[in-house]
């Protein structure tokens, strides 16, 4: 017998967006996915092409993640609940201290500042 604890570990989902510039993502819960309130991590690399800034914008539902600084192809940034670091170091000064959020259904993304990059999604559905 599954408990209700185990069924939410099983709901989990993790997309990988490779080398675009535009991409959506589903969230298949039906309550927006806030990274404090929710589990979120977010994680960038393989960044091209970025002179002067990156910035990650959900057009669904307007919010942005910027840095505020040329990234390299050799950055890893993650965006894990309210921690942001690039190659494991703490990176929340050099962004525009912005969360990406989810919400219900498809998300539209857009990256800006870049030629293209990697986003890896790993998030759960929730539902009330």
């Amino acid at each position: 017998m599954t408990t209700w604890a185990e069924f939410a570990r099983l709901k989990q989902t993790m997309y990988t967006v490779y080398d675009k510039t535009s991409f959506r993502v589903y969230n298949a819960g039906n309550v927006p996915i806030h990274p404090f309130q929710q589990d979120l991590k977010i994680t960038i690399k393989q960044v091209r092409e970025s002179a002067s800034y990156f910035e990650l914008r959900n057009l669904t539902n307007g919010t942005v993640f910027r840095v505020n600084e040329a990234v390299s192809d050799t950055q890893t940034i993650v965006l894990d609940g309210p921690n942001i670091t690039s190659n494991g170091l703490n990176f929340l000064r050099k962004t525009n201290k912005g969360f990406i959020e989810l919400s219900p259904g498809w998300n539209d993304f857009q990256i800006y500042g870049a030629s293209r990059a990697t986003v890896e999604f790993d998030f759960r559905f929730y539902y009330l």
